[in-house]
């Protein structure tokens, strides 16, 4: 997956933010032990980024850790979410996940 085609897709941006860490040595793998280990991880090895880039990061963790959720415990996204380069709001309260 080289980009990101539907902005507003949760899913897709979690597979693309996903495949894209597997090659800096991340294991985004939808696993419980990834949002144990590898968030934390990944937020210290780039804490020092530009305010800019932190939001950008911040939407493709929000769909990785809400799809993750999905996946492990059979949720479905719910709302409007807005993508990384689509910021028209803010995804903790416009996109939830349901069971």
């Amino acid at each position: 997956m080289n980009e990101i085609k539907n902005q507003r897709d949760p899913t897709e941006i979690a597979e693309y933010f996903s495949s894209i860490q597997s090659r800096y040595g991340f294991k985004f793998d939808f696993s419980l032990e990834s949002l144990e280990k590898e968030v934390d991880r990944f937020l210290e090895e780039n804490s020092n980024l530009s305010e800019y880039t932190q939001t950008i990061i911040e939407s493709l963790l929000t769909a990785y850790v809400g799809e993750t959720i999905c996946r492990l415990y059979k949720g479905k996204w719910c709302g409007e979410f807005c993508g990384p380069l689509n910021k028209t709001g803010s995804n903790y309260y416009l996109s939830w996940i349901n069971r």
